[in-house]
Parts: C-alpha cells; structure tokens; sequence
C-alpha cells in the first residue's frame, strides 16, 4: 500500500502530516523542494500526541540528519507509527514545499 501527502511551509510549526491508521510496516520518502531558507525536521508518533524525531538519510547516503535546510530526498524507516511528520523548526523566508510518501515493507 502507498500514501502520498504533499503541502507548503512558511512559518514555524507549519507542518505536513501523513497519516498511517493501525500502524505503518515499512518506510517513508520525503521530498523537499523550493526556495526558501528554513529548517525542517521529520518526526514521527505512536499515540497522535507525542511527536519524536527521526532521522532520515538522503538516498545518496547512508548518513542520517536530524535536520535539513536545503532541497532534498530523504529516506526513513517508520516501522510502527501511525503518522510521519515534516515540520518547520526555523523560518526566515521563501516557502517549502513538502511531499510524504509513504509505502509498506519498506
């Protein structure tokens, strides 16, 4: 099964929720794109309520970020959580445009 979520960012705690009922078994493509300068985190919860965050890695590397401020494709596993977020954690100006995508047995 795949979802896809896409929308904007142009204020802090703006956000882009994809929302997984029942719990996701596998992961999570995010795209980043714009002009903008910002900071964005991917995070993640089990009950709705507590938001924790994750650390994806671009798909050209295996090195996770907690963070990204520039255009980008990231990867994350998401096992067991039933919604991802893309929030921005910092805004100066522009506006991010965000997509989820999100697909089982990742």
């Amino acid at each position: 099964m795949q979802k896809i979520v896409s929308g904007q960012l142009k204020a802090v705690d703006d956000a882009v929720v994809l929302d997984w009922p029942g719990g996701c078994n596998g992961g999570v493509g995010v795209q980043l794109d714009g002009t903008f300068v910002g900071t964005v985190v991917v995070e993640g919860t089990i009950n709705g309520t507590t938001w924790v965050a994750l650390k994806p890695s671009p798909i050209d590397t295996d090195v996770a970020a907690a963070s990204f401020t520039a255009k980008a494709i990231v990867k994350a596993q998401v096992v067991g959580l039933t919604k991802v977020r893309v929030r921005c954690s910092a805004y100066t100006s522009g506006t991010i445009e965000v997509t989820i995508n999100g697909m089982e047995n990742y």
